[in-house]
């Protein structure tokens, strides 16, 4: 299992955005151990209720399950070496490699917004702009 982990702080501010609420609620909400992601009433939603529990508690939940290996990301270090990680992902689970300069020029992160302006992304909430909004780390190189 591959786990994918980004600042918090910056997950803040980008949930906010993608929620359509302030970042204070934000931050209440990740912090909720019994936080639940709810369709909205004003739109037909083909997505259940869903319990997300403490952002802590969901880090945690994953990278202390022994049962399974897990490699753990840093979404900052795909910032800093997409090529070099996707490597590192590759390899976890012994996959090939020859198509990672390839799978890192596609999901550049200005080309995937380029995409969803030009197709839409199903899964940007009406509340939002867009769904691919900055794609940055204020944070990036702190520990």
């Amino acid at each position: 299992m591959v786990y994918i982990a980004r600042d918090p702080r910056d997950v803040a501010i980008s949930y906010a955005h993608f929620l359509g609420r302030s970042v204070d609620y934000t931050i209440d909400f990740m912090a909720d151990q019994m936080g639940t992601l709810r369709p909205r009433e004003a739109f037909v939603s083909l997505q259940l209720p869903q319990q997300t529990s403490a952002w802590s508690a969901h880090v945690t939940s994953w990278l202390d399950d022994s049962a399974m290996p897990v490699h753990l990301v840093r979404y900052e270090d795909m910032l800093l070496d997409s090529v070099g990680e996707l490597k590192k992902i590759a390899d976890f689970p012994g996959m090939p490699t020859d198509l990672i300069q390839q799978a890192a020029e596609a999901t550049e992160f200005t080309k995937i917004q380029r995409q969803e302006e030009a197709k839409g992304f199903v899964e940007r909430p009406g509340a939002t702009k867009q769904f691919f909004r900055q794609g940055r780390a204020q944070r990036l190189g702190r520990p």
